[in-house]
């Protein structure tokens, strides 16, 4: 879906791919259950002060028979030590069941959208497959 919208996969926008995957979390998926998660805030390596990152993730479990396992659709962003956005620590959790509220949530957090959108991420990356 990022490379049918234009994103260029190897230089992800945040903002972007967040619209995108709100898009994917609209597409059904014949599954046994499915969740959502969406994170922020500082990862500290030791002594340095850290990186800011942001995480989000669609995973569903498939079964076959008698055997179930995890699929996941995983997005990552990784920016620098900031101290603009090392402000935000949030997490927001849902079932498939709480879909919509999951995306309102994470919408809701106003001022983390101001704000990420004036930074670059050092790193991003999609991920999709077995966990």
């Amino acid at each position: 879906m990022l490379q049918e919208t234009g994103i260029d996969i190897q230089s992800l926008n945040l903002f972007w791919t967040w619209q995108v995957f709100k898009q994917f979390l609209e597409v059904p998926i014949d599954c046994a259950s499915e969740g959502f998660l969406f994170e922020c805030g500082l990862h500290k390596y030791g002594s340095d002060k850290g990186a800011f990152f942001v995480h989000f993730v669609r995973y569903y479990y498939l079964e076959e028979e008698e055997v179930t396992w995890a699929e996941m659709v995983d997005c990552d962003f990784e920016y620098g030590f900031d101290n603009e956005l090392s402000q935000f620590d949030f997490t927001v959790e849902a079932s498939d069941v709480n879909k919509d509220k999951f995306i309102t949530q994470v919408d809701a957090q106003k001022q983390f959208w101001a704000t990420i959108i004036h930074h670059t991420a050092q790193q991003s990356s999609v991920y999709v497959g077995c966990q």
